[in-house]
């Protein structure tokens, strides 16, 4: 996203020295990774940035740092290496009574499974 238009951050997650942010831009998603580094480092150092088609609402780092849940009004729940940048997996959820909006994620600190509310 650019400095025009209209930018709204609706997720901010941080696990260790990486913090993720996800919101949406001119109707557009986004999805911002950034590396914290030491306390007297002044700026952040971004790490990833991805644009998604609808509205990021939620992101989420994996209690090892490996992975970035990203999930919104796309209907799909897209999980990130952190380590590389790549997708590397995406979950569609569908439902027969209107759309499945996925509002959030969690990861389980000792399972590493992720719970997701539609």
């Amino acid at each position: 996203p650019g400095p025009k238009g209209n930018s709204l951050v609706r997720s901010v997650h941080q696990a260790g020295s990486k913090m993720v942010m996800g919101g949406e831009h001119d109707g557009s998603g986004f999805v911002r990774v950034y590396s914290m580094g030491e306390a007297s480092e002044a700026v952040p150092m971004k790490l990833h940035e991805w644009a998604t088609t609808k509205a990021v609402w939620c992101t989420r780092i994996s209690p090892d740092t490996a992975l970035c849940a990203v999930a919104g009004f796309d209907m799909c729940v897209a999980l990130y290496s952190l380590d590389t940048g790549a997708k590397v997996h995406v979950i569609q959820y569908r439902s027969a009574d209107g759309p499945a909006f996925v509002w959030t994620c969690d990861w389980a600190v000792e399972s590493g499974h992720l719970a997701v509310g539609c």
